[in-house]
């Protein structure tokens, strides 16, 4: 049973107010735990109308104008190569020292409070998103004969398993080596074999062109600067088979986000990082890889405004 106080501060952190009455706060206090009472006042009305609100008030926000000024995206090979080394980097660092947190940054998958139970979460939470892809590609064409994916960002084989179940093939590609261990451990450990790991080290996809139906990416191109980014997609894109599907996310505006590569730089300190790619140079890329975006809408992968999935299709 929980404690009185516990709904009324629910009430006052979630709601923003004290509870109706005290026969409100008894029946609240029936709830088994504290979580439990706080995915029910998530999921009411009342806190719905205050987060579409909230939204409102939070694209009001934001300055959509001088893009272009704000945001360096296309940069010269010299320039792309030493960015790309920063990323590289990283993401090794990340991988080594906290490979399911780097994937999903739940303080219960940091390697200090990980357990057998929790990783079998971890692992099981990449089914949803699997089956989400499939919902969304039949929404958009109907029924597709995908054979082979291409995975940008399959960290330590979260999704990549159930790819690997519900397609043909799939090249599972990451620019940590140390998660890419990881996930052709865990695959092969689990009898799965209709895959290839490759580790990431420059933002060409040449030799896998023509080789794949699909290209899925979630949660992995924000963690990229914006130059880096729009080299990997284009990559991706022009190497997609001629019909073949994309279906990726991207974090395209935050809140006063700028890049401005030369301060970038100087100012560079390692960590996971979020980055925007406007959805201009998305619809840029349509053009040049003789693709067409079927949908774009927004999602709840970054938790905050500015996220999409896109979907595209390749003639």
């Amino acid at each position: 049973m929980l404690k009185r106080n516990d709904v009324i501060y629910a009430y006052r952190l979630i709601l923003g107010r004290d509870p109706e009455s005290e026969e409100v706060i008894e029946n609240y206090q029936k709830i088994e735990s504290i979580s439990k009472l706080r995915e029910i006042m998530l999921a009411s009305d009342e806190f719905r109308r205050i987060a579409e609100n909230i939204i409102v008030d939070n694209i009001r926000a934001y300055d959509f104008s001088n893009i272009d000024e704000k945001i360096d995206v296309i940069i010269d090979n010299n320039k792309m190569k030493k960015l790309l080394s920063l990323v590289i980097n990283e993401w090794e660092a990340l991988g080594k020292e906290d490979p399911y947190w780097s994937v999903l940054t739940f303080e219960e998958y940091k390697i200090k409070n990980i357990n057998d139970e929790r990783l079998r979460e971890f692992y099981i939470s990449g089914r949803h998103s699997v089956d989400s892809l499939k919902k969304l590609i039949e929404g958009c064409i109907g029924t597709f004969n995908v054979k082979s994916v291409l995975e940008l960002g399959c960290g330590v084989g979260r999704c990549t398993i159930h790819l690997c179940n519900d397609f043909d093939y799939v090249y599972a590609v990451d620019v940590s080596s140390s998660n890419i261990k990881i996930c052709e451990n865990y695959l092969k450990n689990n009898g799965v074999k209709n895959f290839q790991c490759l580790i990431l080290r420059d933002t060409e996809m040449e030799s896998l062109r023509g080789r794949y139906d699909l290209f899925y990416s979630i949660i992995t191109l924000q963690h990229n600067p914006p130059p880096v980014q729009y080299a990997i997609l284009k990559s991706a894109l022009d190497n997609l088979k001629e019909g073949g599907i994309a279906c990726f996310q991207i974090y395209s505006h935050g809140l006063g986000y700028q890049f401005k590569l030369e301060e970038y730089f100087r100012s560079y300190k390692k960590g996971m990082k979020m980055h925007c790619l406007p959805l201009k140079y998305v619809f840029n890329l349509a053009s040049q890889t003789k693709s067409q975006i079927l949908d774009v809408f927004p999602d709840d992968k970054t938790g905050i405004f500015g996220s999409y999935t896109v979907i595209m299709k390749k003639f």
